[in-house]
């Protein structure tokens, strides 16, 4: 017999528990995305992303000229998505991702709900690692068609004073074109963003650094881009929710084939397994047949008749049951 708790039933109960958590999470998304349809009013939602401690909330206190607005920490400290209202467009800050599952799961809710992605990556730790570039070509599955996903794009380069003009730029550059070689990003915006400059210039009222830290530039890119967006925003919403119906589909139905192949499998194997025993009782009952024999030579030779009667209970037991 096979082991306790893995048989075919064992098997599918545990495929019908994880088909279902599957299935309601992702029922939970396409809920998450029709929800989006029925606002009232569509608002552009510029969703912050990259890895953690890379400057994301510090980017977005500033462009909303408030310094403590999110939190900015070291460690990571909350998965819960936070949003504020910027002249009609939604800022919403993520955990970074990479760090726990839980951060990366709910920086993922909100790239679902996004029409820009401000990518921000720190140029202290030199050109995008391969980690900065797998996430965006994940981030980049959430839009329906990947040239949505490059008109909503915009790479975010976070700077302070360690790094001299001319390396950043060369980071930039290198950064861009593994952007294009190895996520298909042909033409992008790039904006470097100095956060310390901003509130430096803030604080001393100098207009030299609030020039300097590019916050204004991209804080203008993004309220000329929302009028943009604005008109295409519900148009991709809904070709998310279809896209999402499908691929949901898609794996349902591939999930559900494969538990078929595996039924079939599992008869096989118990159909094989059967035969086999069969086969195995087969030759006890022979062998038990013929040392019954023996014994009962034996006892003739012996001059013992009922020597192995005990054995003749068991054996003619053994065969009556067969």
């Amino acid at each position: 017999g096979g082991d306790a708790g893995n048989g075919p039933e064992d098997d599918g109960e545990l495929w019908g528990v994880n088909m279902y958590e599957e299935q309601k999470d992702s029922i939970k998304k396409i809920r998450e995305i029709a929800e989006s349809l029925s606002a009232e009013q569509v608002e552009i939602n510029v969703v912050n992303a990259g890895l953690m401690n890379v400057g994301k909330s510090s980017l977005f206190n500033a462009l909303a000229d408030q310094e403590d607005l999110f939190k900015v920490m070291d460690i990571p400290t909350t998965i819960i998505c936070q949003t504020i209202r910027m002249n009609g467009i939604n800022l919403i800050d993520t955990p970074g991702i990479g760090a726990r599952d839980a951060d990366t799961e709910e920086a993922f809710r909100a790239y679902r709900q996004s029409d820009m992605i401000l990518f921000v990556h720190n140029v202290n730790t030199g050109e995008l690692h391969r980690d900065e570039i797998d996430a965006i070509n994940d981030i980049s599955k959430e839009f329906p068609q990947k040239r949505d996903f490059w008109k909503r794009f915009c790479l975010v380069v976070s700077r302070d004073d360690l790094r001299n003009d001319k390396e950043i730029s060369e980071i930039v550059e290198k950064s861009k074109a593994d952007v294009k070689n190895h996520c298909g990003g042909e033409t992008f915006p790039v904006f470097i963003n100095s956060a310390v400059r901003y509130w430096k210039g803030v604080r001393q009222n100098q207009p030299i650094f609030l020039q300097k830290s590019g916050i204004s530039e991209l804080r203008t890119f993004l309220h000329d881009k929302s009028k943009e967006l604005i008109a295409h925003s519900l148009e991709l919403r809904q070709s998310r929710l279809e896209e999402s119906k499908r691929k949901e589909m898609v794996e349902w139905e591939r999930q559900h084939r494969m538990h078929a192949e595996t039924i079939v499998r599992l008869q096989r194997e118990h159909a094989l397994k059967k035969k086999r025993a069969e086969e195995e009782l087969q030759r006890m009952l022979h062998g038990t047949q013929s040392l019954w024999t023996a014994c009962h030579s034996l006892e003739k030779e012996l001059g013992c008749v009922g020597l192995f009667g005990s054995m003749y209970s068991l054996t003619s037991e053994i065969i009556k049951t067969k």
